[in-house]
């Protein structure tokens, strides 16, 4: 395994006031064949801690370590030191790496004194190279700075701020520069409220909600329309009353993060739900977008329940290359007792119909079957005979087509 020296003091005679005083000194010591983990391999170390007590809210301890060269998915690290402290709940730590591929300084104070720690972060990041660090396919440098203030961690309860500045992103050879990301969120008894502000993106989400159960209660909402399989019960009394608005803008960076987007108007998305009302709605406008030499246009969602059926209505202008145009197309239905129906319609620049395909997707635990409306199916404007007892059945016994 290498070479290993373990000097260590224990005594835990008397709970809460455990006494610990330890030295340890790993040479190329084989850490993932101890744990029989591919991913780590030889780690060389120099670390000492004393203190007393293991609970977080009452300890008093101090740990000093160097880590002279550690092996992660098949990179090794080097110069890593690590000097921290805690003291009746209240940490402080402070770090730094000098590796060729990753350098960074970090500091960081808070406290245990709730259930869900308190944190103060400024972390300076110089370099890191994700493709040498083997964590990226393909060139990417990252650089930044990250200052964060959080006094509640709890998700449910979330409070703090976090900026993000100086941010650089080197994947050719001019980088990205970013102003800066802002992360705000609030939370007391009668109001949560996260909001993200970037120079391309910024979205809100307002209301009184809970996160960490969020997706389970609008899950559990959806299987009203469609089933999604069992959601779990932890959501059952979880009150959730949300509002989401998101914007992104066409800032000059957006198109350097994602170069195949030559061309945007402003995206809109807006949506409200709510489980205390049974109410869900979202709409969404995309005025023209250009990604790959496709174009859309004057695109527009609207999704809504009413009474006992989810309605959808998505709507597009145009979508254009250099090949064809796709002008006015909407695709609408509604979603009720785990039946999907559609009706895609697409009419032509004179708005005279050209394609019309309606009918049902039904969803079961095991088989799904697709149906098309018999009464009108038009193709290329003319008008197709269509068997009614048509369809498409698909699941775990496979594939059936009548």
């Amino acid at each position: 395994f290498g070479g290993a020296k373990v000097d260590a003091l224990f005594d835990q005679r008397i709970k809460n006031k455990e006494k610990y005083d330890a030295k340890v000194a790993f040479n190329e010591f084989d850490l993932g064949k101890l744990i029989k983990n591919d991913s780590i391999g030889k780690i060389t170390l120099n670390a000492k801690v004393k203190g007393t007590g293991l609970d977080p809210k009452t300890a008093n301890a101090q740990l000093k370590a160097i880590v002279n060269k550690a092996t992660y998915n098949k990179y090794t690290y080097k110069d890593l030191s690590l000097d921290g402290k805690i003291a009746n709940g209240l940490y402080d730590i402070k770090s730094n790496m000098d590796d060729p591929n990753l350098t960074f300084k970090l500091l960081a104070n808070g406290g245990f004194e709730d259930k869900y720690p308190a944190v103060k972060l400024d972390l300076n990041l110089d370099i890191a190279d994700l493709e040498k660090l083997n964590l990226h396919a393909g060139p990417m440098k990252l650089r930044g700075n990250v200052d964060a203030d959080i006094t509640n961690s709890n998700p449910d309860f979330l409070n703090g701020t976090v900026f993000l500045s100086n941010v650089q992103i080197l994947q050719d050879k001019e980088p990205i520069v970013l102003d800066s990301i802002k992360v705000v969120a609030f939370a007391d008894a009668e109001k949560n409220n996260i909001q993200i502000n970037s120079q391309f993106l910024k979205a809100e989400m307002d209301g009184k909600y809970k996160l960490t159960t969020l997706s389970s209660s609008l899950k559990k909402s959806l299987s009203k329309y469609i089933d999604l399989q069992s959601p779990t019960d932890k959501a059952n009394n979880d009150k959730q009353q949300v509002t989401l608005n998101v914007t992104v803008k066409n800032d000059p960076v957006l198109f350097q993060l994602v170069p195949k987007l030559t061309g945007l108007e402003p995206i809109n998305l807006t949506a409200n739900y709510s489980n205390v009302t049974d109410s869900l709605q979202m709409k969404g406008s995309i005025p023209r977008i250009v990604y790959a030499g496709n174009t859309i246009s004057g695109a527009t969602i609207n999704v809504e329940n009413k009474e006992n059926a989810l309605d959808y209505n998505i709507s597009v202008a145009t979508v254009e290359n250099g090949d064809f145009k796709l002008p006015k197309t909407v695709l609408s239905g509604k979603v009720e007792n785990n039946i999907v129906d559609y009706a895609l319609q697409i009419n032509d620049l004179s708005d005279k119909e050209k394609y019309y395909l309606a009918g049902q997707l039904e969803h079961k635990t095991d088989q799904n079957t697709f149906k098309i409306d018999a009464e009108k199916v038009i193709l290329n404007y003319e008008n197709w005979t269509v068997n009614p007892q048509n369809s498409i059945e698909f699941g775990n016994a496979g594939l059936y087509i009548n």
